[in-house]
């Protein structure tokens, strides 16, 4: 037991990892500087499960809301933060990357392109029209 807390303080100061222990339910928290973990017990306390803040994807089935499992299965504490420094080290070197937003500039004027932008420009100005006469019968109509 002592060279497993030895190894957990190890990768506390060396990742950068924090974390708490609820003694109500058995869970510790972990936080790194990017990402936020949970080691969850099984209710026979035989297991533990590693979950993993969500950052692009939101799963509802999740057992903790904004959480996806990890699927490994660890035997020790130490185990869990060694995975987790390895996480950490992988995302250091591999970042994700942002998905780019696609600018559009303006169409060249006589492309296929340009006369359907210009034909969604009227429909919307004739939605418009429409509404704002629309609007107008209905406040004559309420006056007199």
């Amino acid at each position: 037991m002592k060279k497993e807390e030895d190894v957990l303080q190890q990768l506390v100061q060396e990742y950068g990892i924090t974390y708490s222990f609820r003694k109500e339910d058995g869970t510790v928290e972990l936080a790194t500087t990017q990402e936020e973990w949970r080691i969850i017990p099984s209710e026979n306390r035989k297991r533990f499960y590693l979950y993993h803040k969500n950052t692009h994807r939101s799963k509802e089935d999740s057992l903790i809301r904004g959480f996806h499992r990890q699927s490994v299965q660890l035997y020790s504490f130490a185990a869990y933060f060694e995975y987790v420094a390895a996480h950490v080290e992988y995302r250091i070197e591999n970042p994700l990357e942002k998905p780019k937003k696609k600018h559009k500039s303006k169409p060249r004027k006589g492309t296929k392109r340009y006369r359907a932008e210009k034909r969604k420009a009227k429909e919307r100005e004739d939605r418009w029209a429409i509404r704002n006469v629309l609007k107008l019968i209905e406040s004559m109509s309420t006056i007199a």
